[in-house]
């Protein structure tokens, strides 16, 4: 669940003009993570797998992207002055549904 909710936060941020280039990598990684489950979060994967610890350490570094560390000038003017994220490759729907999924598994 980290993960998800650390990853729909980063899309959530990217859509809202954040800055993606610190992050967008960490963001497929983390679709990637997530795509190779079938089924509904959570995903019953513990840390101490291999591959329970990657989906922990992708989840920290995008939880320092969503708390700002990783996008110093936020919030700053000059950070204004940048060119909003393309949300191209991130439709509503992705977002929605992801929200969703979270919504649907935390009641």
């Amino acid at each position: 669940m980290i993960l998800a909710d650390q990853l729909i936060a980063a899309k959530l941020n990217l859509v809202n003009g954040s800055d993606p280039a610190p992050v967008i990598n960490l963001v497929n990684q983390a679709d990637g993570l997530l795509a190779a489950y079938s089924g509904k979060l959570p995903l019953q994967v513990t840390s101490s797998t291999t591959f329970g610890q990657v989906m922990v350490n992708v989840a920290g570094r995008l939880e320092a992207y969503n708390s700002g560390s990783m996008t110093p000038l936020c919030g700053s003017v000059a950070a204004a002055d940048t060119a909003p994220f393309d949300p191209t490759g991130y439709t509503f729907r992705d977002i929605v549904s992801f929200i969703v999924i979270i919504i649907a598994t935390s009641v």
